[in-house]
């Protein structure tokens, strides 16, 4: 059975009239393994939460990476993945996504100060599979 990917400080917003999205997030991928964090700035020219391609966390040396996407109907899904090398010729790969609500990703200000942000858990668990 694949532990429960732990998230602490996830942290998301549309940065106010600068076409930029930050995400800023800790993950531990076990209990035994250690903390690792992760984040991005990308661009938004809707001032929205937009997708984040597949990021690697602090460096690729941790094996963790991971994605935001914004999906059709609004809501945002987390994906974080975990490469473990088995052997020299096999990698085991747990990957873990986390559904945002668009409840929990409102838009804030008005005209020309609207902006995106998260405004759901800091801390929450996600299920991981194999």
């Amino acid at each position: 059975e694949v532990p429960d990917f732990t998230v602490n400080n996830f942290a998301a917003e549309a940065v106010v009239l600068s076409h930029r999205v930050s995400f800023n997030f800790d993950v531990t991928c076990s209990p035994d393994s250690p903390r690792v964090h992760c984040n991005a700035l990308g661009t938004s020219l809707t001032e929205s939460l937009s997708s984040i391609p597949e990021t690697w966390c602090e460096n690729n040396s941790t094996g963790v990476s991971w994605a935001w996407s914004l999906e059709n109907d609004g809501t945002g899904k987390l994906s974080i993945i975990r490469r473990i090398a088995d052997t020299d010729t096999q990698t085991i790969t747990d990957y873990a996504n986390y559904y945002v609500p668009t409840s929990e990703t409102p838009v804030l200000g008005k005209d020309k100060l609207r902006h995106q942000v998260y405004t759901g858990p800091a801390n929450f668990l996600i299920p991981a599979n194999r």
